[in-house]
């Protein structure tokens, strides 16, 4: 089921509710991707483990191609700020899912993810990470844990990371940044 998650978060949706396998995909497609293995973090399917690019498409015929039944509403892009700094660049990352504002976890947390952050509110970039200084933690719910952006994302929420909600963690580990 891990596969059909990632794939219905790929196209902007928050889970798979069913997978889907045989004749209702009769079409004459090319099969892209064959023995895909993905765990929970992944954001996309080209993220997970598989055999390659086209390879052993013969060996999937209609009868093994894969569909998917998304789950839940369309995600739009979601809201992130910084808060609680002495000054609107610096202080506690927070974003918001399913209309309520909640924290982000700082296991994993770098510079990378920190630029993401800052380039989505409007900044050139990351200078510093980690909560500042006076910054108190937040409270309610921690969104995402262990995020692991590659630089090239433009939101927060494409970035790998765990489900929106799981995570291991409590607001003593609040992620921060100082943008730039």
């Amino acid at each position: 089921m891990f596969d059909g998650h990632v794939a219905c978060r790929q196209l902007g949706y928050e889970r798979a509710s069913a997978i889907r396998k045989g004749n209702s995909y009769s079409d004459s497609s090319k099969v892209w991707m064959d023995n895909v293995q993905c765990t929970g973090s992944k954001r996309r399917l080209q993220d997970c483990r598989f055999d390659g690019w086209g390879n052993k498409a013969s060996y999937c015929t209609n009868s093994r191609k894969a569909g998917v039944v998304c789950h839940g509403s369309l995600i739009q892009t979601l809201k992130v700020r910084i808060v609680g700094g002495k000054t609107n660049n610096t202080g506690r990352v927070e974003i918001q899912y399913q209309g309520v504002w909640g924290t982000v976890c700082d296991d994993s947390w770098d510079i990378t993810d920190a630029g993401v952050v800052c380039r989505q509110v409007g900044f050139s970039g990351a200078v510093d990470i980690g909560r500042p200084y006076g910054v108190p933690p937040g409270t309610g719910h921690i969104w995402l844990d262990d995020v692991r952006c590659t630089g090239s994302e433009t939101r927060l929420q494409d970035c790998p990371a765990l489900p929106f909600g799981t995570h291991n963690c409590g607001h003593s580990n609040d992620a921060g940044v100082s943008c730039a």
